[in-house]
């Protein structure tokens, strides 16, 4: 038995994870739960998320166990493994074995990190403070895993795990005689049903470039590699540059460089972004823009909460929560940090934090719009708004506007 857990590091990846638990965010061709049921196809996984997200994550894993932070863990004579929800493993740790505390090894620019640890589970307590773990006297061993303390070093891991994640080349779906190809063909996976349509261009030599089944590349689009193309993704006369993530159903054009998009997301008018993570639902107008570098080239700063973080990163463009609407031309500042079903209209460079739930300005979106414009554009993808999801996000529009 394995038991997934959110910890106290959630807190710095808002707003990406107010709607859904850590492990469903997306690095590389696969969420971090994906990566760890890749490595444990055959165990009973039990996820522990934070009480709001109890009934919207069992609706969406019915083949797990779910249950919240305060929910007592089975007694046990024998040690339990836990892993973090914020680990990106790259080797399977034995389910079974002693106590013992699985850290990332420092390096020159990061601090050892836990990321997950076998224990006997009397007397553990949730939700789990990393620092607390970290002095428990569990034996150390450290293992080959990432982990993510903020969403940007989603951004930075992308390149590595979408070339980790390439199977090899296959094409099971139809790659049209007059797409133009450059490089290899063993760096080019399409999955069945897939297609790449003439007039695209499709350059191998930076990475791989695999396309999910039923996603769809059309006619003068250029994808460069490394790129992971999700289920019945469409990429639509745009130009695609390096180190991108698409997830399921979204729809692309106009310029993209390394950046995630969860999944259900439209960009599919011209515009630039970079360097940046976008959530689901979310609705990018024509002509919208981001900086992903200031003027003076030095390294990007981001607030987070009442936070102003430096990041290291020289380019870095922003994050947007799920359910956002962004108003056609929009300029969006370097670093901003866009909150969920928020509606974004404002002249000039946008502010570098945006509320949830926020209308233009100071005003809030009222929630029976709210909900009336999720219910529309859920449609559209032939996904219905559950009283479960519909719950939780009027649990979310009273905590984040009163």
């Amino acid at each position: 038995m394995i038991f997934v857990y959110e910890d106290q590091g959630f807190e710095n990846l808002l707003p990406l994870v107010l709607t859904r638990p850590v492990f469903e965010l997306r690095c590389g061709n696969f969420t971090i739960l994906e990566r760890i049921q890749r490595f444990y196809p055959n165990e009973e996984v039990v996820l522990l998320v934070r009480d709001h997200l109890v009934a919207i994550t069992k609706e969406k894993n019915p083949q797990y166990k779910v249950q919240d932070l305060k929910s007592k863990i089975p007694d046990s004579d024998k040690p339990l493994l836990f892993l973090s929800a914020r680990s990106l493993l790259e080797a399977e740790i034995p389910v079974a074995g002693d106590e013992e505390l699985f850290i990332i090894p420092k390096t020159q620019t990061t601090q050892p990190e836990v990321i997950g640890f076998r224990i006997k589970p009397k007397g553990l307590k949730f939700p789990i403070a990393p620092k607390t773990i970290a002095k428990s006297k569990l034996k150390p061993r450290e293992i080959k895993a990432k982990s993510i303390k903020f969403l940007w070093d989603l951004i930075a891991l992308n390149v590595e795990f979408l070339k980790k994640d390439f199977p090899g080349g296959q094409v099971k779906g139809t790659l049209e005689p007059r797409a133009i190809i450059y490089g290899d063909l063993s760096r080019l996976y399409l999955e069945a049903e897939s297609k790449v349509e003439p007039g695209v261009i499709l350059n191998l030599h930076a990475g791989p470039i695999y396309l999910d089944r039923g996603a769809t590349i059309r006619p003068l689009s250029l994808v460069e590699g490394p790129c992971y193309i999700g289920k019945n993704t469409i990429i639509d006369g745009a130009k695609i540059r390096p180190n991108c993530s698409f997830g399921e159903n979204c729809r692309i054009g106009g310029e993209v460089e390394a950046s995630i998009f969860q999944g259900f997301s439209n960009k599919h008018h011209d515009g630039f972004l970079g360097h940046s993570y976008i959530g689901e639902w979310v609705n990018i107008g024509a002509g919208t823009s981001n900086s992903d570098l200031r003027n003076d080239y030095g390294s990007v700063k981001v607030t987070l909460g009442k936070q102003v973080i430096d990041s290291g990163s020289v380019k870095l463009g922003c994050f947007i929560g799920d359910h956002t609407k962004i108003a056609i031309g929009t300029l969006i500042n370097t670093g901003t940090v866009i909150g969920i079903f928020a509606n974004v209209f404002f002249p000039g460079l946008t502010p570098k934090t945006v509320p949830s739930f926020s209308w233009g300005g100071k005003k809030r979106w009222k929630i029976d719009e709210v909900l009336k414009t999720a219910k529309a554009m859920m449609a559209r993808r032939n996904v219905l708004l559950t009283k479960n999801y519909e719950k939780l996000i009027r649990y979310l529009y009273r905590r984040l506007t009163t």
